[in-house]
């Protein structure tokens, strides 16, 4: 998937799952923690951020300084399993939608594309 009209911040600290990540969305813009995101974020004002919301250092509050740092853009939260907990630890956080991680490969591209088309990602849980 190209983003060549999209400025995307991607934060996670799994190599494995960044790899699939840039696959996924090659050239966004690739933090491995919460100092890297937060410099990224004011360096490029992305109009998407995807986030690690189980990040051992605290993806969650990391959202919550994304969402501050840049308010307009789409926050698209990824963790390892879909559960009510961390779902709602991430909208309370500030995100639009929501990856589990098994299926990051199908869902994320199309969030993107929605983005894209103008559609907004707003309560995508």
């Amino acid at each position: 998937m190209e983003l060549k009209d999209v400025v995307v911040v991607a934060v996670e600290d799994n190599f494995a799952m960044l790899r699939s990540i840039i696959n996924i969305l090659p050239g966004a813009h690739i933090a491995t923690d919460s100092e890297a995101a937060l410099k990224l974020v004011e360096r490029y004002s992305p109009d998407i951020i995807t986030v690690d919301a189980g990040m051992e250092e605290n993806g969650v509050h990391l959202m919550r300084s994304l969402r501050k740092a840049c308010p307009l853009a789409a926050m698209i939260a990824i963790a390892e399993k879909e559960g009510e907990w961390i779902m709602n630890e991430a909208c309370d956080a500030g995100a639009n939608a929501f990856v589990a991680k098994t299926d990051l490969q199908l869902v994320l591209p199309s969030l993107i594309s929605s983005f894209r088309a103008g559609k907004n990602l707003q309560l995508s849980f």
